[in-house]
């Protein structure tokens, strides 16, 4: 017998020998986990649909792409939301996945003993942050700076791509939006990825080092092939929870825009519209109001 028969032999703890109590309740836990996962996603698919059919049933699925919300005409779309969303959390996830492997790699295979625990400790720190506190940073602080002198100078100089139209005058647009979620994000990415990159097994890297790979090709041949499930797990477990904190950054009321702004223009999410309908929550203009008050 060898060792693949021994190892697919204990994947089927029932077939062939004795059962006992333990592998039958750790079956049963696992499989009633694994079901339970699954039926708790359809009932959120449930849950979502039923809670939408009066929407479907009033406006029909071109409420998806329909630009206009006017709640005074009783006229509702949610395309523009959703191409603000989709627009921001892409945007924001391009820019800081790379960054935040980077960071990642740089802590595990390439800094200092004496570097590596002071920066794992701020970027921990970075990640504790809760996600709101980030975005009243954002609004009061980072904003009205990109809106003075970032915005202004993409315009001159990348103003023929379209992407960047004239600046926003207030600070709440694409730009401002995909900066203050790539801050957010790069904290929380690049921690999960670092401890991935720590559970790859050192005799890999090892033999890939023997074989004469260079650093480079041992990070692109073993560490990203073990690892991807893990990091784009993480992409998509921030994309889902942290990236809702971004609200408080654009809470002010912008409007709806056609989709297909400029980067430097006002543009509204789902948050957004999910937030700004609660009465008790409203954000001061922007600079109108120091931190402390609010």
């Amino acid at each position: 017998m060898t060792s693949l028969d021994v190892s697919e032999d204990a994947r089927r703890p029932f077939t062939g020998r004795r059962v006992h109590l333990g592998d039958l309740i750790l079956q049963v836990v696992a499989g009633t986990a694994a079901f339970g996962t699954l039926a708790l996603i359809l009932l959120i698919t449930w849950k979502v649909v039923d809670g939408a059919r009066p929407s479907i049933s009033k406006f029909g699925l071109g409420f998806l792409t329909r630009i206009a919300w006017d709640p005074v005409h009783n006229v509702f779309g949610a395309g523009s939301f959703l191409v603000g969303t989709a627009v921001t959390s892409l945007l924001a996830l391009s820019l800081a996945a790379p960054l935040a492997l980077g960071i990642a790699l740089f802590l595990t295979e390439l800094a200092p003993s004496g570097l590596r625990g002071p920066v794992t400790a701020l970027v921990e720190t970075l990640a504790a942050i809760p996600s709101v506190v980030i975005g009243l940073w954002g609004i009061l602080v980072l904003g009205p700076i990109l809106s003075r002198d970032v915005e202004p100078w993409l315009h001159s100089a990348l103003g023929f791509i379209p992407l960047f139209g004239p600046p926003n005058s207030v600070g709440t647009g694409y730009f401002t939006a995909i900066v203050v979620l790539t801050i957010m994000i790069i904290p929380i990415i690049s921690s999960i990825s670092r401890e991935l990159f720590l559970g790859v097994p050192q005799e890999l890297k090892e033999g890939a080092f023997a074989l004469g790979a260079t650093r480079w090709e041992m990070v692109r041949g073993v560490i990203f092939p073990y690892t991807r499930g893990g990091v784009a797990a993480a992409m998509a477990l921030v994309k889902a929870f942290r990236m809702h904190g971004h609200l408080a950054a654009r809470l002010d009321p912008l409007g709806s825009e056609p989709p297909g702004d400029p980067a430097l223009e006002p543009e509204r999410t789902l948050v957004d519209l999910r937030v700004a309908e609660l009465p008790t929550l409203r954000m001061p203009p922007l600079g109108a109001a120091d931190p402390a008050s609010v």
